[in-house]
């Protein structure tokens, strides 16, 4: 048996852009707990009877702004990228591409891989910067249903973890394979104490914002807008509420923290470290200059949330002469509502009715055909 699965999770999508659908998809993605991480009760208060009641038509006003004759950017974006990557892996190899949220539905896929049917399952979640409401939730989601046991030592800074799936069977020859987990290479461990056999290796990708799959493909999309030819480039990340970093490194205060100039020893699983760790790698990569671009952070829901805000950012570029402005959206891989809409849209009137000329937003990787051998690269290690 050496048949492969690869399977590549992005955060979700409505069915369609009615404001029932969307109202059904913002429930379950903001129910979750590690999405809105306050008491149980008082999130299905706040969620159920306040922020789904109003947010769900105006944000059924925008996907339905965004929607295609084909249906939902972020699927189709997906799907293309399946078909590419299903082309490139050959038989040997399925490929699936799932949804967090909505359909179709990572749990489906999760609940239907039987015992013995994979000798290898890569989980990819499409964020190159690891937060425990996004990839940690596809953690738990898997871990949850396969029953997941850590193969071997694993490096609890992120990157790159493989676990053994429980109850299922694997060649004898395996049982003394050596594998590489988080960078390192450990022997797997010995039989299944459950099951008497070795378990399929599951690998799971938490975070690949530094892998040069990744860098070299952004890189590519930036160079095709020449930033030399903008007054300056804006790296925009999705924010994060304030106490969700603080819980990245609980002993060090975040007012405190050097991460905008360094990656600090305890912020390698930190979000906002990795953020600005990817802003300096890109800019690296494409010859940006210090002086000439920076970091924010958008789609707050308050005041409390990572800053600066990329709205208010921009206002200033704009009352500071800055004319041209090129926008990379550093945290997505799919063109969705936050890239097209929030960006693309809504921030380029904010930043031009603040004096500001052209706003440019890069797209994102989609289904690039550097972006196909980058994630090859990511999920190899």
């Amino acid at each position: 048996m050496n048949k492969k699965a690869l399977i590549l999770v992005n955060v979700g999508t409505p069915d369609d852009p009615s404001v029932r659908s969307v109202r059904r998809y913002l429930r379950a993605f903001l129910n979750d707990p590690k999405v809105i991480d306050i008491p149980p009760l008082l999130r299905k208060i706040l969620v159920n009877l306040v922020i789904v009641p109003f947010r769900a038509p105006r944000s059924a006003a925008k996907y339905r702004e965004l929607w295609t004759d084909l249906g939902s950017p972020l699927l189709l974006h997906m799907e293309q990228l399946v078909g590419k990557l299903e082309k490139r892996t050959g038989e040997d190899t399925d490929v699936y591409g799932m949804m967090r949220y909505g359909r179709p539905a990572l749990s489906e896929i999760l609940r239907e891989i039987g015992p013995g049917q994979y000798e290898r399952i890569a989980v990819l979640p499409l964020y190159p910067q690891f937060a425990e409401s996004t990839t940690g939730t596809v953690l738990s989601m898997a871990s949850d249903i396969l029953k997941l046991k850590i193969k071997g030592s694993a490096d609890k800074n992120g990157g790159t973890t493989d676990y053994i799936l429980e109850g299922t069977a694997a060649d004898a020859e395996h049982q003394q394979e050596w594998i590489q987990s988080a960078g390192k290479i450990n022997k797997a461990q010995g039989p299944n104490e459950k099951s008497g056999l070795a378990g399929t290796v599951v690998r799971i990708i938490e975070q690949f914002y530094e892998h040069p799959g990744y860098l070299e493909a952004m890189k590519n999309v930036i160079l095709e807008q020449e930033p030399g030819r903008f007054d300056h480039v804006l790296f925009s990340y999705h924010g994060l509420p304030m106490r969700q970093v603080q819980k990245c490194h609980p002993d060090v205060p975040v007012e405190s923290c050097n991460c905008e100039a360094e990656m600090p020893a305890y912020g390698t699983r930190c979000y906002q470290a990795a953020c600005y760790a990817t802003t300096r790698l890109l800019a690296e990569r494409t010859g940006l200059k210090p002086g000439t671009f920076s970091t924010a952070f958008q789609s707050r829901l308050s005041k409390n949330w990572m800053s600066p805000f990329t709205d208010k950012t921009l206002k200033e570029l704009a009352a500071t002469g800055k004319k041209r402005v090129l926008v990379i959206p550093a945290s997505f891989v799919a063109d969705c509502l936050e890239t097209t809409f929030e960006i693309g849209l809504e921030y380029s009137e904010l930043f031009l009715e603040a004096g500001g000329t052209e706003l440019v937003l890069t797209p994102s990787l989609n289904a690039k055909d550097e972006w196909v051998e980058g994630i090859l690269g990511i999920v190899e290690g």
